[in-house]
C-alpha cells in the first residue's frame, strides 16, 4: 500500500477502514507518510431509519469503530456515507436481507469536503482567502474575543504576521490588539438581505422552517440595519467593483453606468460590491469583521438573543438566528474563503442543534459551515470539547498549552487591605 501511495501521489486519502492503525503514540502511520489529508468516512452498521430519527446519529459500536479510534490517528471525520437498510425480498428465499445502502446527499457532502481541502492545497498562498474567527464567549464585560487559556487578539495578530511571512496576501496589519478590536467594533460590513434570501434558497427547507418557528421571518430579524444612504453594501460573488450612489460627472474616470461612481477592486469571485438600484431592499445583516488583504477577521455573531447569551450558547435545541446563518453564507458564498480558522476554545458553531455525530443536511453546524475546511487552535486540557468540534464541523484541531501559572502578588493598596483585615480579625 505504501508503494502504491508513493506512485499515485494522491492529493487526499479517503478511507472507510474502521479502528486505528495501531501505531504507538508519536509514531508515523502509513497514511502519515503520504503527507496529505486523510479523511475518515463511515460505512455504518446503524439502520438508516434509526440514524434519521436519532439525535445521537450512530450506535455506540459505530461511534467507537468509525469515529473515536480513527481520531487517534488524526484522521478528519468527513461523515457517514452509508447505512443499513432492507433490501427487496428475494423471491426464491422469501427473505428480506439488510445491507448497506449509500446515502446520496451524504456522499455528495463528503465529496464537497474533500474537494474543498484540495482546493485549499492547490491555490497559491498569495491567492488563498482565509477567514479568522474570534469567539465572543459571553463572559465579563471588556473581554471581547475571550477564549480559554488564550490571548485571542494577540494570537490573531501573530497569525497575521506569520501568514504574511509565508507569502499569504496580508495587508495593513494593526499595530496592537486594541487597534484590531477597535477596527472590528467600528466595521461597516454586512450581507444584504436580498442576497441572504437568494443564498438561503439552497438550504434545506426543514431547517429554515425551524429557524422561522423560533425567530420569525427573516424580514422581521431584529439585527437587520439600514444601509447608509451614500453607500449601499451588497456582497455579491459576481461583481468586480464597488458602486457608490454619489453624483459625479459622466465623463469622470471613475464614472459607471448611470453616473454612479465605481471604485475598481479585485475582479475575483467573492469580492465586496455594491448596488445602486432603487427598488432593492437596503437592509443588511451587520458583522463585526474587517479584511486585511485576503484575510478576513471577524468576531463570532450571537446565535440567539444578546440578552440571553449564556443560556443560548450551548442550547442543543434552539436553532440559530438568521444572522448566524447569514454569516456562514457570507463567508462561503460572498467572500469565497478557502478555509476558516477558529481561534480559541470555544465557539458556538460546534454546539448548534443537530445530530451528535454523522450529521444530516438538516443539522445546523453543517448548514452554517458547509464543507468549509476548519482549522481550530484548541487548548489541550479540554479534549472532550475538542472532540465536539472534530465530529460536528470536521475541524482539524491544533492543541495549544495552557498559560503558565505565576504568583500574582499584591500591590500596595492590597497590602494595606490585608493588614486592616488582619487587624480586624485579631481585634
Amino acid at each position: 500500500v505504501e508503494t502504491a501511495l508513493a506512485s499515485l501521489k494522491p492529493a487526499a486519502i479517503v478511507t472507510a477502514t474502521a479502528f486505528a492503525s495501531g501505531a504507538e503514540p508519536g509514531n508515523e502511520t502509513l497514511f502519515d507518510r503520504a503527507g496529505v489529508p486523510v479523511f475518515q468516512v463511515i460505512v455504518a452498521t446503524t439502520r438508516r431509519d434509526i440514524w434519521e430519527s436519532n439525535q445521537r446519529g450512530l450506535a455506540p459500536a459505530d461511534l467507537a469503530m468509525h469515529v473515536v479510534l480513527p481520531e487517534l490517528d488524526g484522521r478528519i471525520l468527513a461523515g457517514a456515507i452509508s447505512f443499513k437498510g432492507e433490501s427487496e425480498i428475494d423471491p426464491a428465499l422469501g427473505h428480506r436481507a439488510f445491507a448497506n445502502r449509500p446515502e446520496p446527499d451524504r456522499v455528495a457532502q463528503v465529496a464537497d469536503r474533500v474537494a474543498a481541502f484540495i482546493r485549499l492545497q492547490e491555490t497559491p498562498r498569495a491567492e488563498r482567502k482565509l477567514a479568522i474567527l474570534m469567539p465572543d464567549y459571553p463572559s465579563a464585560p471588556g473581554r471581547t474575543g475571550y477564549a480559554v487559556g488564550l490571548d485571542v487578539p494577540s494570537s490573531v495578530l501573530a497569525i497575521l504576521h506569520d501568514l504574511k511571512g509565508q507569502d499569504y496576501g496580508v495587508e495593513g496589519i494593526p499595530e496592537t490588539p486594541r487597534g484590531l478590536l477597535d477596527l472590528l467594533e467600528a466595521s461597516d460590513t454586512g450581507l444584504a438581505l436580498d442576497n441572504y434570501i437568494a443564498f438561503s434558497t439552497e438550504l434545506p427547507t426543514a431547517a429554515i422552517a425551524a429557524v422561522e418557528a423560533a425567530w420569525g421571518k427573516v424580514e422581521d430579524e431584529t439585527g437587520l440595519r439600514e444601509a447608509p444612504p451614500s453607500v449601499r453594501p451588497d456582497i455579491s460573488p459576481s461583481r468586480g467593483e464597488i458602486a457608490l450612489s454619489l453624483p459625479v460627472s459622466p465623463t469622470s474616470s471613475v464614472a459607471g453606468e448611470g453616473g454612479a461612481s465605481k471604485l475598481p477592486i479585485s475582479p475575483l469571485e467573492g469580492e465586496m460590491s455594491g448596488r445602486t438600484e432603487g427598488g432593492a431592499s437596503r437592509r443588511s445583516f451587520p458583522f463585526r469583521a474587517t479584511t486585511f488583504g485576503n484575510v478576513t477577521i471577524a468576531l463570532a455573531p450571537d446565535r440567539g438573543r444578546s440578552a440571553d447569551r449564556r443560556a443560548d450558547y450551548h442550547d442543543p435545541t434552539l436553532p440559530p438566528r438568521h444572522a448566524l446563518i447569514a454569516f456562514g453564507l457570507w463567508l462561503r458564498k460572498s467572500l469565497g474563503v478557502h478555509a476558516l480558522v477558529h481561534v480559541g476554545a470555544h465557539g458556538t458553531l460546534e454546539w448548534l442543534p443537530g445530530k451528535t455525530v454523522a450529521l444530516s443536511e438538516n443539522c445546523f453546524p453543517e448548514i452554517v459551515t458547509g464543507a468549509l475546511p476548519v482549522v481550530y487552535p484548541f487548548i489541550v486540557s479540554n479534549p472532550g470539547e475538542a472532540a465536539q468540534a472534530k465530529r460536528r464541523i470536521a475541524a482539524v484541531t491544533l492543541g495549544h498549552l495552557p498559560p503558565p501559572l505565576t504568583g500574582a502578588g499584591l500591590d500596595e493598596n492590597q497590602h494595606k487591605l490585608e493588614r486592616l483585615v488582619d487587624e480586624y480579625a485579631q481585634a
